[in-house]
């Protein structure tokens, strides 16, 4: 392995805090970058790689090099040769980055040596093998997979990890661990890629957790119950088809559908939508398959449109979808516009019932419905459709608006228990609830012998006398539910330990707290408060000191704890817990925390356990969109599906900044690009749709541009992790740069600098003042800030200086962009604001080849790949397989542009990304 300097690596650490620690101005160096090291040689003997290479030329000195092997930053040496032991048989790439003096800039990579030169392959595009032997295991909510490492002729990257067919992650060693929902089963595979960027075969599949020995040749049921609707259109109707799951002995992969026994498509859900030709009928049927390529038999056939022949009047409605929403206070009270996905039916659907708090409402005869109620109240939304015959569909799943959500009840002082041989024991069971509403209790694997009885009063009771064979552990399960909302749950666990003798009484003290329902509001500086009572024994009088601690790391983040006397004396029997939670980086969601309560006088200790509900602030979430066309979205035209059920349909909780087109006809002066008034249209904001960057007809509040970008699927990524709405600010503009540049006439500099390679800072300025606006009009909460650029600076002048004006511009937006409900704490240089870029395309198809980067394009996409090491609480999104070659269109124009399934792909993966930076 490569040897390692922890003196150096310290070295290196301290040289880059101090740039960030720099005044911005002086981050622009005053002479030119070294140039690259050249005449890199090198040989390996005896276990041992040895390099040099020639001092390049600079206007200063040059103090160092780093050294990256297999394209990962290993070492900093100070002279220009570097040995490094290394495994036998094995190929190694080298390159070496100069630095020079303070103001410190570095140099391009060096060309790559490949050693040793026995084992460099003639043919540089073969893939990596295949992983193989994949194995893994779910524990808890927690899944882990491993894998035979991938061979290549040089050296193995990495690997792309795939989630029932879709892409999920990237790592660097063949094993990989994250989230799994209980109850929950998935289907995983992976794709090695080495240093060349070429990809493997995907390797076997896994399903986890482990069914055991399973038959691979058995097929997916045939689907069933398929049905139908056309909208007539002009130049073509629009078809929708819809069918019942099929089921599997593992799991369904997808579905084929075929027209007119035809293939026309592949879906994973169970809908697809069409166009046919305006007026024609049209036969179709739906094959379902599974991850071992086992099809079904064909389904029944449906012809639309619906002849009287074929339609069922037994058969209810599909259930109401995507049921969404969003909110306006004004007097008191709270107007609430719903919308929902049209339900399907083999006859006309005749309208929904509206359900509210589980209580019906009114009937409607459309897919919306306004209410109005209370402001400040809690509320939660159903649908039921109906048809002409009188059949109902299900319940749509709930919709609960403004944080406002009902929550589970639960136990706020469950604890373990101590029983004795032969002793009566009763434990009372009172399930609290923040909402004010009525709970039921279920337990699960009780001992025998132990009775629940109802005290009918809102309470149940454990009572046991345990015998002599009842000695031991026994783990019992008590859940509380909501009486309303029967899936609102909250399982706990306790153990009861019984002995065959009395159990000694340890401490001559004990701590109790009040049972009530304790409600943490996340971002309120009163937090809540909790009564903690000391009983002592007779005749004790020592002082007992108070402590808090949490039950896993999650439940002490952001938390802030006090007693009103942490320390107890004679006499002192009552204190009080303050508990508040600052507004975390991310968005989070209603939960429960759980803490104990530990009394100790030094010798004995006595403790006692408190559940607490956490309610999110409740402030919409704000994120902003910088860059060039990317950023923008100049996918193909008419990529956009926007239509009910489409992959860009509106989502009402998902909301934009209606800002003014990039025109720079319009912007007549600096002043404009700062300017409120101009730079938002009315109304102000609107429910987000592409393209984000263009204004919506104030008549009809709709957008008539058909291309798209990243920014909407990012937010319906992010969308499922908060309570909240998302506000996007769209701040990007195709073309632009760092450096001068006529079209646009405006750029990215956060700070005037004095190269004149660099131009004005316009559209830094714009985009301040488009999100601190929106951060005032909105009252919400920076979540984070997209970057997608780097094209237009990658030329011979500029793209030495990306570096530097990336970091200063990451830096001048954390601390100038306005304070919100985080605080000032939130804000500065280096301040948790997660910052997310994407890498440029590598895309090759007939219209040009962006697969082999320039230098100069190395050079800024090298900052785009260690923007984490550059930037605190940064990550990057790779996107070198969303490329033709892996079945993803460029966009308009050429492969510079990233296609429509690309822009939507790169928006799940700077979801994760966020999440990854905001964590750091």
């Amino acid at each position: 392995m490569p040897s390692f300097s922890l003196a150096r690596f310290s070295l290196l650490l301290s040289l880059i805090s101090s740039l960030w620690l720099m005044p911005a101005l002086s981050l622009q160096a005053a002479g030119l970058a070294p140039a690259a090291p050249g005449n890199l040689i090198g040989d390996i003997d005896a276990g041992v790689a040895s390099l040099s290479w020639d001092v390049p030329s600079d206007d200063d000195v040059i103090e160092g090099y780093n050294i990256y092997i297999n394209d990962r930053y290993t070492n900093t040496v100070f002279s220009n040769s570097y040995s490094t032991a290394v495994q036998p048989d094995t190929l190694y790439s080298f390159k070496v980055v100069a630095f020079d003096t303070a103001p410190r800039r570095f140099s391009p990579a060096s060309a790559s040596l490949t050693l040793p030169a026995s084992l460099v392959p003639d043919d540089l595009t073969i893939p990596p093998s295949v992983p193989t032997d994949l194995t893994g295991d779910v524990t808890g909510t927690t899944v882990s997979i491993a894998w035979q490492p991938s061979t290549d002729d040089e050296a193995v990257l990495g690997y792309n990890v795939y989630r029932d067919n879709k892409y999920l992650t990237t790592v660097r060693t063949p094993a990989y661990s994250g989230d799994n929902a209980a109850g929950e089963s998935h289907s995983w595979y992976v794709v090695a890629f080495d240093i060349r960027t070429n990809f493997s075969a995907r390797s076997g599949r896994i399903t986890l957790p482990d069914p055991g020995p399973v038959d691979t040749t058995i097929a997916p049921s045939v689907p069933t119950d398929l049905t139908g609707s056309m909208a007539s259109g002009n130049p073509s109707d629009t078809v929708t088809v819809n069918w019942q799951a099929a089921t599997d002995d593992q799991a369904v992969a997808g579905y084929n559908i075929y027209r007119n026994r035809q293939y026309i498509a592949t879906r994973f859900g169970t809908e697809y939508i069409g166009t046919v030709d305006t007026g024609s009928s049209n036969n179709f049927t739906v094959v379902a398959f599974d991850f071992d390529g086992n099809f079904s038999a064909s389904s029944k056939a449906i012809t639309l449109p619906l002849g009287t022949a074929e339609t069922n009047p037994g058969k209810p409605p599909s259930v109401p979808t995507d049921l969404a929403g969003e909110t306006s206070n004004s007097n008191g009270q709270t107007q609430v516009q719903l919308s929902w996905t049209a339900s399907t039916s083999t006859v006309k659907v005749a309208g929904y019932n509206i359900y509210r708090n589980n209580d019906y409402r009114t009937t409607v005869f459309t897919n919306a419905y306004t209410d109005t109620v209370p402001a400040g109240s809690a509320f939660s939304y159903k649908v039921v459709a109906f048809d002409s015959f009188g059949n109902f569909s299900a319940k749509s799943a709930p919709l609960s608006l403004l944080g406002d959500a009902n929550q589970p009840p639960f136990f706020s002082d469950l604890d373990d228990q101590n029983l004795t041989v032969g002793e009566d024991w009763e434990l009372v069971l009172r399930p609290v609830d923040v909402d004010g509403g009525a709970a039921g209790i279920l337990i699960s694997s009780p001992p025998a012998g132990v009775q629940f009885i109802d005290n009918r009063n809102g309470s149940r009771s454990l009572t046991w006398t345990p015998g002599p064979d009842d000695v031991g552990s026994h783990d019992i399960t008590i859940t509380a539910f909501d009486l309303q909302e029967t899936d609102l749950r909250t399982s706990q666990t306790i153990t009861l330990t019984v002995t065959d003798d009395a159990q000694p009484v340890d401490a001559p003290f004990s701590v109790s707290i009040a049972q009530a329902a304790y409600n943490l509001q996340e971002g309120n500086a009163s937090g809540v408060n909790i009564p903690v009572s000391l009983t002592r024994d007779a005749g004790f009088e020592g002082p007992v000191t108070l402590t808090l601690s949490a039950s896993n790391s999650d439940d002490e983040q952001g938390l802030t704890s006090t007693f009103t006397l942490d320390t107890l004396q004679a006499g002192d029997t009552q204190s009080t817990l303050n508990l508040a939670l600052a507004v975390d980086v991310l968005p989070i969601l209603s939960q429960q925390r759980r803490y104990s309560i530990v009394a100790s006088d030094g010798t004995f200790t006595a403790t006692s356990s408190v559940t607490v509900a956490v309610t999110p602030v409740a402030l919409d979430d704000v994120y902003l969109i910088m860059g060039q066309s990317n950023a923008v979205g100049f996918s193909e035209d008419d990529a956009k599906q926007a239509g009910a059920g489409g992959l860009d349909q509106i989502n009402l909780r998902i909301r934009q900044a209606n800002v003014q087109s990039n025109d720079s006809k319009l912007y007549v002066s600096p002043a404009s690009y700062t300017d409120s008034s101009f730079n938002f249209r009315t109304p102000a904001f609107v429910s987000a749709e592409d393209p984000l960057h263009e204004p919506v007809d104030p008549s009809t509040l709709a957008k008539e541009g058909t291309r798209i970008g990243m920014g909407l699927s990012f937010a319906k990524s992010a969308l499922p992790n908060t309570s909240r709405n998302i506000i996007l600010v769209p701040a990007a503009w195709a073309g632009s740069a760092f450096c001068n540049t006529e079209l646009p006439a405006a750029h990215w500099n956060a700070l005037q600098g004095t190269q004149p390679e660099l131009g004005n800072t316009l559209l830094f300025d714009r985009a301040l003042a488009r999100v601190n606006e929106t951060l005032r009009a909105s009252g919400g909460i920076l979540r984070g800030i997209l970057w997608h650029q780097g094209e237009s600076d990658s030329t011979a002048e500029c793209a030495p200086l990306y570096e530097d004006n990336l970091v200063t511009l990451v830096s001048q937006l954390r601390s100038r962009i306005a304070v919100d409900a985080r605080g000032e704490d939130a804000r500065g240089p280096d301040a948790n604001i997660p910052f997310v870029l994407g890498t440029m395309s590598k895309g090759n198809d007939a219209r040009g080849d962006l697969s082999d980067f320039t230098p100069e394009k190395q050079i800024v996409d090298s900052v785009h790949r260690n923007i984490a090491s550059l930037v605190p609480h940064a990550d990057v999104v790779l996107t070198d397989d969303l490329t033709p070659s892996n079945s993803y269109p460029c966009g308009e124009a050429s492969c510079i542009h990233f296609g429509a399934d690309a822009l939507r792909e790169m928006g799940v993966r700077s979801f994760d990304a966020l999440v990854r930076a905001g964590s750091q």
